[in-house]
């Protein structure tokens, strides 16, 4: 099976929206968008849904970079199948740290 990312929609300079397929079958979503703050740096944001069987997994992921293009902070969102999973990174001084939750705990 090959899966194929169909371009749905652009819109200029702040993101996209595909259409996600199998084999000609549509089977999710998948968006991306990109700003810059007010202080220069950058904000992305990624968004995929992917469903099949009756079944939905959303996996998102915001990342803020600073304007030089250096990671600030990420965080990983997974929901649908099996327990919600949370994992959050910040970085400063060259160092990262980084948090998982998985269902709230």
């Amino acid at each position: 099976m090959t899966a194929i990312l169909a371009m749905a929609l652009i819109l200029p300079s702040t993101g996209a929206k595909m259409d996600i397929t199998i084999d000609g079958q549509k089977v999710g979503t998948a968006s991306v968008s990109e700003k810059i703050t007010e202080d220069g740096g950058k904000l992305s944001d990624l968004r995929m849904e992917l469903s099949s069987g009756g079944k939905t997994v959303v996996i998102s992921e915001t990342a803020k970079f600073d304007q030089d293009g250096r990671p600030l902070a990420k965080t990983l969102l997974q929901t649908g199948l099996g327990p919600k999973i949370d994992r959050k990174a910040n970085f400063a001084g060259g160092v990262a740290k980084v948090t998982m939750t998985v269902d709230g705990l």
